[in-house]
Formats: C-alpha cells, structure tokens, sequence
C-alpha cells in the first residue's frame, strides 16, 4: 500500500474547489509525485463533502470521493467511493 510522504499545497482556493496539492507517494523505493485537484468541497455542521482527483501514468483519471452525514448526536453515515 503506498504511504504519502508529502503533500505540499501548489494552488489553494478561497473556496477550496480548484486547489491543487502535490502529493509524493513512497512505494517500496521509487516515490511517485501527483498534483491532486479538489473537484468538490462541502463543509457544513451536518455534512461535508470532499472529491479529490489525480491522473495515473498519464493514462487513468483517478478520483476519490468522501462524505460524511450526520444521523444523529451518537451517528455518522461515512461514504466513500474510488473511481478510475
């Protein structure tokens, strides 16, 4: 599993949305480096949404997506969905 060693903002947004952070991940000995872009961006008490998305050898457009729902006071409903 790859572990991110750096993640280091290159373009932040007031609105978070179009930010761009560049990510080094360490996989064995090589470390890869993508520029991950925030797609989309919710933060509200009850709710919060992020999609992040990178592109993979030049070839595959990864994107990452989480959200988190408050049920109640004890409960959260967590989701997260990997597309490539």
């Amino acid at each position: 599993m790859p572990q991110v060693v750096e993640n280091k903002p290159m373009k932040i947004t007031e609105e978070v949305v179009g930010s761009v952070y560049r990510q080094k991940y360490k996989e064995g000995k090589p470390i890869e480096e993508y520029d991950v872009e925030t797609f989309e961006y919710t933060n509200i008490p009850d709710k919060k949404i992020l999609k992040v998305g990178f592109t993979l050898a030049n070839m595959f457009e990864i994107t990452a997506y989480y959200e988190l729902n408050k049920l109640n006071e004890t409960e959260t409903s967590f989701t997260y969905t990997v597309t490539k």
